[in-house]
């Protein structure tokens, strides 16, 4: 392996790519729809000049939106007291939903190229959090339906964020 040329490792990542696409095409669709771009073996078959990979911007913002996200997160939900029993249950803080799908539209209208990605990274801290932080009311065992809730909204904040992402394109043609 550690005589194997730049070239050859190309080569066969490229033909892993293309073996793996055709066992799994399901899953290659999902990470097609959350990168807005097939990875960079696929594009340097003549998918046009654009440069593979992600910028330092890039990678900069969708670490920002991960970490709005967490804080968010800490701030709405794992802040809260894990039980809390009685009338009074204090079940986090109801601003969460909204807080993010705002953050989303504003993500995807500043950077429309990664808008997918930058929603669903909204959206993963609180989701990958959840089993070990998410307040549990009386102990009654629906909290553990935040997890399906949480994929779910993990994909609406992408679905938006991509939509405001497009909005911006689309007035920007018009202009």
């Amino acid at each position: 392996m550690a005589s194997d040329s730049i070239a050859e490792m190309r080569e066969r990542l490229r033909a892993h790519w293309k073996t793996s696409m055709q066992r799994h095409p399901e899953a290659h669709r999902v990470v097609r729809w959350l990168s807005d771009s097939p990875p960079a073996a696929v594009r340097a078959e003549g998918a046009g000049s654009r440069r593979a990979g992600l910028a330092r911007a890039e990678v900069a913002c969708l670490t920002g939106m991960g970490l709005l996200g967490l804080a968010v997160w800490w701030w709405a939900m794992a802040s809260a007291p894990r039980y809390s029993y009685g009338p009074q249950q204090d079940m986090g803080n109801n601003l969460y939903f909204p807080l993010l799908l705002a953050v989303a539209v504003l993500g995807g209208w500043l950077l429309p190229a990664r808008a997918r990605l930058m929603g669903f990274m909204l959206g993963l801290p609180g989701l990958l959090l959840s089993p070990f932080t998410a307040p549990r009311g009386d102990d009654d065992g629906l909290w553990i339906l935040i997890v399906p809730m949480l994929v779910g909204f993990a994909f609406l904040l992408a679905i938006v964020a991509d939509g405001a992402g497009r909005v911006r394109r689309w007035t920007s043609r018009r202009a």
